[in-house]
């Protein structure tokens, strides 16, 4: 089934039965969602992945129950309203009023670990009655002075907020969000809501490029990277590392390999994982072409990117729930799996997931670790060998559990920020090595 992008992260199918949710640069999944009752006639976009057909509103993929598509309009990425209702996801939002209620910023931001996937925080909002993230409402803060600077910074006139939460010792009137995760008053310099120790406020300036090189700064008296103290000379391996893979871009522009990997990217194939699925029915007997099964949306982002680049003919499998990961990994026997090293471990997926931490379900979110599932996936497929990604600095793995993951053989390899210049050649080498050339 082939697709048409309808804009703000909808698609129609060829035929114009059915309308679809995903695949966009912000909400990172390679399947469209089936957006059941959507009217495909007069199916229209609103913009910040809110749709509407001339009986419903929908967020996402999900139908708004009762909600008046004549006077609904979108404020954020999570937050709208119709004539008398705010609604935040999927459901009128609770104890706010409906007359002052304003969003301060998109609804969107950087998850506070590495700044390098966007997170559905809900943003800021306010009304007469006080301020909220992400519905909740947060006491300390003052309605009338509050101001938010995307990525979970905040202040009113008496307090600095990172995620609702209060930084601790941050004068409001000196404070100001630098970028990223660095802010800085006239006395200390932050890394997301600690104190860098030593660090000087007057001197203190950002390095480029930031985000790729996770984050580096320096004052009069040393470098910094992701607010830890560092030295030049790691500085200038990291920024080493930086212009290869400029190079390694440039290379593909003039050769015109970038030109067909945005083409392809832009173009709905057949009915497999990689190219998405509309509803259609799964169960053909037909020969399966090699994949890579990936469990996690930040990976497998960076593992599409490094098939992009080495243009095989590999399916990206990307599982939405731990029970679904083991049925893949029987079912394909891939030669080679990712997995993020702390994931969600509730049978319902990832949709479900995301509807539960919109609509603030008490219903408790377990998070397992790769190595719990290891065996389980080890009886599934002898011959599928792992990789383990944290994306935090350090790997973000306790000792005893490095130890665990180096007693499964099957592990080949476990990565801290998987988007490197060194861990993404790495990886190049070895899918070469498992599929291309075995």
């Amino acid at each position: 089934m082939s697709l048409q992008p309808l804009g703000g992260g909808y698609w129609v199918g060829a035929d114009g039965s059915r309308i679809g949710f995903g695949r966009t640069a912000i909400h990172d999944s390679a399947e469209v969602r089936l957006v059941v009752g959507a009217d495909p006639t007069t199916f229209r976009p609103l913009g910040f992945f809110w749709g509407a057909d001339a009986r419903s509103v929908f967020h996402q993929a999900n139908c708004l129950k009762g909600a008046d598509p004549k006077t609904f309009k979108p404020l954020n990425y999570v937050y709208g309203r119709d004539k008398g209702i705010i609604y935040r996801g999927g459901l009128p939002a609770e104890h706010v009023d409906p007359d002052s209620f304003e969003v301060l910023d998109s609804g969107m931001g950087f998850e506070g670990v590495d700044m390098g996937a966007w997170s559905w925080t809900g943003g800021y909002a306010r009304d007469v009655n006080g301020v909220y993230l992400g519905g909740r409402l947060i006491k300390s803060a003052d309605p009338r002075t509050f101001q938010s600077f995307g990525n979970g910074f905040a202040k009113d006139a008496n307090h600095v907020y990172l995620e609702g939460k209060i930084l601790p010792s941050a004068d409001p009137g000196t404070w100001v969000h630098a970028q990223g995760c660095y802010s800085l008053d006239a006395q200390r310099v932050y890394y997301q809501n600690h104190v860098i120790a030593g660090a000087d406020a007057v001197s203190f300036v950002l390095l480029e490029p930031l985000q790729r090189c996770q984050w580096w700064a320096m004052d009069a008296k040393r470098f910094y990277q992701a607010g830890m103290p560092s030295t030049e000379s790691q500085y200038v391996a990291a920024l080493r590392k930086e212009m290869a893979n400029c190079e390694e871009l440039i290379k593909d522009v003039e050769t015109g390999e970038l030109e067909k990997r945005v083409r392809r990217r832009g173009i709905a194939g057949e009915a497999t994982n990689r190219s998405c699925r509309l509803g259609e029915s799964a169960g053909r007997a037909e020969k399966r072409p090699l994949a890579i099964v990936v469990y996690g949306g930040r990976a497998a982002a960076r593992v599409r990117d490094v098939l992009d680049r080495l243009d095989a003919a590999i399916d990206l499998v990307q599982p939405d729930s731990k029970e679904d990961l083991v049925v893949q990994v029987g079912l394909r026997k891939p030669p080679l799996c990712v997995i993020e090293h702390k994931t969600f471990g509730v049978s319902d997926g990832v949709a479900e997931l995301a509807k539960r931490v919109l609509n603030e379900d008490e219903k408790p979110i377990k998070w397992v670790e790769a190595v719990e599932l290891l065996d389980e996936l080890e009886r599934a497929s002898s011959l599928t060998k792992y990789v383990i990604t944290s994306h935090t600095k350090g790997f973000g793995i306790a000792p005893e559990t490095h130890k665990a993951y180096r007693d499964h053989t099957s592990v080949v390899k476990v990565l801290g920020f998987i988007n490197s210049a060194l861990n993404q050649r790495w990886l190049i080498s070895r899918i070469e090595r498992l599929y291309l050339h075995p």
